[in-house]
């Protein structure tokens, strides 16, 4: 289980190396595990994990050759087929007698000549001895291997060879792939790139293993493993029927078998499609069905027709057994027929065994879609091709839909795309709230329907992502767009990897493209959705910032004591945007370097490297958006141009142009706007007509090129978490806007439904001045402490300087006061750890001035941690934080700035509203107008006051919703 989470967390030494310690455990506690069905499931489990673990990081190395790590993936995976095949699954109670007895049936000859033989290097009789290997490093490696084979104690297995028990058991243990730095015995084994002495190893040499692998390498396992298959919906049948413990113990122990076989089948068929064979990956993964539905006609369940088969594994199966294999088996079908789609040859091949269009590609999808709601990562996926399909489906011709779904693709694809984002958090907000309303059942079982149990349960049908079944998908979305908020929603996420190719094939983009942004922009009334190709990576502009090597100076910065760690492992964003990383840790650096001499001059030079650094990041933030959105940026500002915009334009147009153009704005979902203008008979310039329109609808009368500076209604941000680390909220045509961020969609329902004070209240409201501060608790910012100190003092704020208070105080204070400021170093959780913050019912409001108090760390696969994550779950309405690193000066003048301005709104709360020229209504105890400016109006503003407007301004981002400023009247 460690070596899987290392693996998708993308560890891949600590993977690897916890993988084979697993091997190396159960080789040595073999003897005393009485099951042997347990022990050819652990080990077909550890072997498809260290394949998985070869496959994927070969894949994210990007390696464009056949290396050797996919040798090594198909030798692991092809040790777990024979597992799979041993007659000892088909026994119903597990005999370690007659397993050690069992004859293992080798490959026949169709393999001859592909696969590699296994080759016993050691004699494992006794588990202390050495393997009996010589190094020499004179000898090239093709003779290494020889004399590993002539000198091995054990017997080679040839292809037709009989397998004794003996040699079984040798097999069983000295049989394994070493990693590199691990110990066996008393000899360490030091090449942690490659398979060691103790290899799986074969006869080929290196040039072999580069050769393109077939699927027909696994043929002959996978035909005996399906074979033998039984229908499984029969098989719950007879055990339903018979009533008896041992039909139930091996029908159990069938699920077992059955779902090791689909997740192995599954990566196996992976494998062969990136080897580069779709057809046979293609057909591999229909084979697997075989696994679920019997190939014999005597079966009830059998059918001639494989879309049949294909729609009976998300309607004909009893219960939610397998669900997750059954979603993954049907997401691989349909990507690889999409594959097959961009080879015409291919796909003339593949459609000889089945036939699957773009809508019964959509309707299968949907249907993995319902299945697999409780794996995050699978959920994404299958979300995310869905959006990608209705939005091809308006631009690219092979992919048609049905008539009933043409017209409402944009509603479709922003449906589909927010369900991608941030799967991990919905399942953690779902996850809590149902442990308190637990709790809340628990004391307060003699009252009928407490007000906090209301509204926990109000959240819980708000975050809940799937309907209970297919057919009511369509009822569910329409439910789901009329309960969006009143402010336009941008879900924004990078495609990259399997996928970003699979676009680029589809949409015959060039090869250079590496990724593809995906923008919806979703309210109540009207859903778009833009897919753009990433033609430009934006890397450079650094270089020349000073540096250390060029200036002279000697800097104790030239020797660190923490080295910059990067907030997530690798991204998309490492490719497309390599400009960004370095300059996030030339931040780190400079700002860490101390001079050992405090001279006029040095102290030049480091304001001139961090100015160069500021320069810079504004710099890249121009070119994300000029060269990533172009005339695109404007969607981001959250109101759409319609039909009744083209009358002020439409005047200087010629008729090809106004054709044009309306094709543009009376469609809702665009792959790249330049296909628009591709057929037309005159030359377009599509991007200055488009460009137009958005200006016009945005801008005021009297100044169209000021658009940016315009005040508009607030947009919340639904960031994908590979796109998150991105200051989005600083493009230029959003600096000076509201800006919030969320990780997700289902949080943005949680945190309204949690916070208002009553349906009646757009957003949730609070009052600055019910304020707790934490200044300082190290005691080492001294400049930070005098800033604030006396200030806070003279406001009457409650809080403490300079100490640490006790976790009681602080998870008191988030409960029971509006605000929470924290002035000192990270995010605050080394005083109050997130753990504590998420047990609340209730929080405050927050701004952590910290260094990278608002950065979220990105491990892989797995759902990102920080304090904001921590703070949503708790149920605060809105958290100010830094993405990166700051300097103490710089981000005090931005949290004086920005407190100075809410205290200011406060105190004109309760004047006149001159919006809607009315008295603002009272609501109990509190004044309030929807139209005042909010919490996160006030950020440009603060953005500008630091010296370094870009490298520290654009640190700190809005996490939550729009929130407004009261004033209660006992404060």
């Amino acid at each position: 289980m460690l070596g899987k989470l290392y693996r998708k967390q993308k560890f891949w030494a600590l993977a690897e190396k916890e993988l084979f310690r697993a091997k190396t455990t159960l080789d040595d506690n073999r003897s005393v595990i009485s099951c042997m069905k347990c022990v050819y499931a652990l080990e077909v489990t550890i072997n498809q994990q260290l394949g998985d673990l070869f496959l994927c990081k070969s894949c994210s190395t990007r390696e464009k050759t056949f290396t050797e790590r996919f040798f090594h993936a198909k030798s692991l995976y092809r040790l777990a087929l024979e597992k799979l095949n041993l007659s000892e699954w088909r026994h119903s109670i597990s005999s370690p007698g007659k397993a050690r007895g069992e004859q293992i049936i080798c490959r026949e000859s169709s393999f001859t000549g592909c696969a590699p033989d296994l080759q016993v290097v050691k004699d494992s009789s006794s588990r202390n001895d050495k393997p009996d290997i010589k190094f020499d490093s004179r000898r090239s490696r093709k003779a290494k291997e020889l004399k590993r084979v002539t000198q091995a104690q054990g017997v080679i297995v040839g292809h037709n060879r009989r397998m004794t028990r003996s040699t079984y058991r040798s097999l069983g243990k000295s049989c394994e792939i070493t990693p590199g730095d691990v110990q066996i015995g008393d000899t360490t084994y030091l090449d942690s790139g490659h398979l060691s002495a103790s290899s799986v190893a074969c006869h080929h040499n290196v040039t072999d293993l580069e050769t393109k692998c077939y699927a027909t390498d696994f043929e002959c396992d996978i035909n005996r493993l399906c074979d033998k298959m039984r229908c499984w919906h029969c098989l719950h049948l007879e055990a339903v029927e018979s009533g008896s413990l041992s039909s139930f113990v091996h029908m159990r122990w069938e699920l077992v078998h059955r779902k090791l076989s689909l997740r192995l089948l599954i990566s196996i068929g992976k494998y062969v499609g990136i080897c580069g064979d779709i057809h046979d990956a293609h057909k591999l993964f229909l084979q697997s069905i075989s696994v679920l539905f019997s190939k014999n006609s005597s079966c009830s369940k059998y059918s001639p027709s494989l879309t049949l088969l294909i729609d009976s594994i998300g309607t004909d199966f009893p219960g939610d057994v397998l669900a997750v294999e059954r979603a993954a088996l049907l997401y691989y079908i349909c990507w690889f027929t999409l594959k097959s789609y961009a080879y015409p040859d291919t796909r003339k091949v593949c459609c000889e065994h089945l036939c699957i269009g773009t809508s019964e590609i959509v309707s299968i999808l949907k249907v993995a879609f319902l299945l697999c709601c409780e794996a995050p990562l699978l959920f994404q996926k299958i979300s995310r091709l869905l959006a990608v399909l209705y939005v091809l489906s308006t631009s690219v011709e092979p992919f048609s839909l049905s008539p009933s779904e043409v017209g409402r693709e944009s509603q479709w694809a922003s449906f589909f795309h927010q369900a991608s984002i941030g799967t991990h958090l919905n399942q953690q907000l779902f996850y809590g709230m149902t442990q308190k309303r637990q709790s809340h059942h628990d004391s307060d079982s003699d009252s009928l329907l407490p007000k906090p149990l209301s509204t926990v349960m109000e959240t819980l049908n708000s975050l809940r992502i799937v309907p209970e079944s297919h057919e009511n998908l369509e009822e569910f979305v329409a439910r789901f767009f009329q309960d969006l908020p009143c402010a336009p929603v941008i879900c924004i996420s990078l495609i990259s990897g399997a996928d970003a190719g699979l676009l680029r094939e589809l949409s015959c983009c060039p090869s250079t493209v590496e990724a593809w942004i995906l923008v919806s922009h979703l309210n109540s009334e009207n859903q778009h959705v833009i897919l753009l190709p990433v033609n430009t990576t934006l890397e450079g502009g650094v270089s020349d910032d000073g540096a250390d090597s060029s200036s002279g100076v000697s800097f104790k910065g030239k020797e660190f004591v923490k080295s910059w760690k990067c907030p997530w492992v690798s991204t998309v964003v490492d490719y497309i945007a390599p400009k960004f990383r370095q300059i996030l840790e030339g931040n780190y650096y400079s700002s860490s370097e101390h001079f050992r001499e405090d001279t006029k001059e040095n102290r030049l030079l480091w304001w001139m490297k961090r100015n160069r650094l500021d320069k810079s990041l504004s710099k890249f933030l121009q070119d994300m958006e000029d060269l990533w959105l172009g005339v695109w940026k404007c969607v981001l500002l959250g109101e759409w141009p319609n039909l009744k915009h083209l009358d002020s334009i439409e005047e200087s147009l010629c008729e090809e142009e106004k054709r044009v153009l309306r094709i543009f704005l009376s469609k809702k979902c665009y792959l790249d706007v330049r296909s628009e203008a591709s057929s037309s008979k005159v030359p377009i310039d599509i991007d200055s007509l488009v460009q137009s329109v958005f200006e016009k609808k945005h801008a005021t009368p009297d100044d169209v090129n000021e658009v940016q500076f315009v005040k508009r209604s607030p947009i919340i941000l639904v960031l994908d978490f590979e796109a998150q680390m991105l200051p989005w909220e600083n493009l230029p045509i959003l600096r000076n806007q509201e800006v919030y961020r969320m990780p997700s969609l289902g949080s943005i329902f949680a945190t309204l439904t949690r916070c208002r004070l009553d349906q009646a209240i757009t957003f949730p409201l609070i009052d600055p001045v019910d304020l707790y501060y934490l200044l300082n608790p190290d005691g080492d910012l001294n400049h930070t402490q005098v800033e604030f100190e006396n200030w806070f003092q003279d406001q009457n704020f409650e809080g403490k300087s300079a100490t640490v208070p006790p976790v009681k105080e602080l998870t008191i204070a988030l409960k029971n006061h509006d605000l929470f400021v924290y002035m000192g170093h990270g995010s605050g959780m080394q005083y109050i750890p997130g753990n504590k913050i998420q047990e609340l019912d209730t929080c405050a409001a927050t701004l952590l001035m910290g260094c990278s108090s608002g950065s979220l760390s990105l491990k892989g696969s797995y759902a990102p941690q920080g304090a904001p994550i921590s703070y949503l779950l708790a149920g605060s309405p809105i958290i100010v934080a830094n993405l990166w690193e700051v300097t103490d000066k710089d981000i005090d003048r931005f949290g004086k700035t920005v407190l100075n301005a809410w205290l200011r709104e406060r105190k004109e709360a309760s004047s006149e509203c001159v919006q809607c020229k009315m008295r603002v209504k009272k609501y109990k105890s509190t004044d309030c107008c929807t139209h005042r400016p909010r919490i996160g109006s006030f950020m440009g503003q603060a953005r500008d006051a630091c010296t370094l407007p870009f490298l520290i301004g654009a640190s700190p981002v809005c996490y939550g919703v729009p929130t407004g400023i009261m004033r209660k009247k006992n404060v």
